[in-house]
């Protein structure tokens, strides 16, 4: 294990890496074959430990860093078409490719399989039509599940930053665009095989992390704030045949950032994860409940010694694949924290937890 300056802290780690970085092909021309799924062995249940408040290095520098393993898992996506798989964006020992990884996971296994060295960002879509997206060097790129065929897919300039998503049926695919003024930036809608078809302006809000389509295709959810004066993020809802927008200030107080958006499958509640946890809203009632919740802070300099990141919902709605983040300063060397990062499955109430990486 390698120790990493830990300066830059918890909330970062969701966030969009840089881009622009070269990249290299991993597993060209793999057979598409599923990997293997035998009888699932009995795990029990995972349990959240008891919440630690840590307090901020002493030292100017911040605390270094060791990783378990050196193994960073950021993220992942369902596969559509099957529940037991996601593809995940990871840094994982071996890579070349100056970024991040794209895997394919078996999250009853745990086995995985590298499609894409050089990843630009900490997130990746899948889509129905078997296609996996994902953002390098300011643009979409796609790649087949047996990480055959990988190509870039739009033509913007460099443009492109965020976070993606498919449509529901797989035909458009929703990405930030960011360009010199705000009245050419928003949230920009390409076709699958990266025509422009359009772009939602800014239109008072702009967009931070986290977007989302409705099940029926018809209306948009993801994080955003206004644009001035600045302020906390907020639940923005955005209806693609009226243009109209709606925001839903769900964050309690004191929460620092909204970094995930989902909608559940009955078109009625969207999930989301902040610095306070994994949460449901029912866009009828507007009532929030809480699945799991991070630890609290308890001061501005204190440390959660557990957090959720980002998260994506099985296409039956059955379970969510959540990113996790735990801490814990050594008990053997001074001003070092050991941190885990790793992926967790659970049911749509928050119980049913199992860790899915190895």
């Amino acid at each position: 294990m390698t120790a990493l300056p830990a300066i830059v802290r918890a909330w970062g780690r969701w966030l969009a890496g840089p881009l622009g970085l070269a990249a290299g092909l991993a597993g060209c021309s793999l057979p598409d074959i599923p990997l293997p799924l035998p009888p699932p062995a009995a795990e029990p249940e995972a349990v959240d430990p008891p919440c630690v408040n840590i307090p901020n290095s002493a030292s100017w520098l911040g605390y270094q860093s060791l990783i378990e393993g050196n193994a960073l898992w950021y993220s992942g996506c369902f596969n559509p078409a099957n529940a037991d798989e996601a593809a995940v964006v990871a840094e994982l020992p071996g890579l070349t490719g100056g970024a991040y990884g794209l895997y394919r996971l078996n999250l009853r296994t745990h086995q995985y399989q590298l499609l894409f060295d050089g990843v630009a960002s900490k997130t990746a879509t899948w889509s129905r039509t078997g296609w996996i997206a994902f953002l390098r060097g300011g643009e979409l790129w796609k790649v087949k599940a047996n990480g055959d065929s990988a190509r870039q897919f739009t033509a913007t300039n460099r443009s492109l930053n965020g976070i993606e998503d498919w449509s529901p049926d797989g035909s458009r695919i929703l990405c930030w665009y960011r360009a010199a003024s705000y009245a050419q930036t928003g949230l920009a809608i390409y076709s699958a095989t990266g025509a422009f078809v359009r772009l939602l302006p800014d239109a008072g809000t702009r967009a931070f992390e986290g977007i989302g389509w409705s099940p029926d295709g018809q209306r948009l959810a993801y994080a955003g704030g206004p644009n001035s004066p600045a302020s906390e993020p907020r639940l923005c809802l955005y209806s693609l045949a009226t243009n109209q927008l709606d925001t839903l200030n769900v964050l309690p107080q004191g929460s620092a950032g909204l970094w995930g958006v989902q909608w559940l499958p009955n078109g009625r509640e969207v999930a989301w994860a902040a610095s306070t946890g994994v949460s449901v809203t029912d866009l009828t009632t507007r009532r929030t409940r809480q699945l799991r919740g991070s630890c609290p802070i308890t001061s501005a300099s204190a440390i959660p010694s557990h957090e959720f990141g980002r998260f994506d919902v099985s296409a039956d709605g059955q379970r969510l694949l959540v990113a996790r983040l735990d801490a814990a300063l050594s008990s053997t060397t001074p001003n070092l924290l050991l941190e885990r990062y790793s992926l967790e499955t659970m049911s749509p109430q928050g119980n049913q937890i199992r860790k899915v990486t190895p």
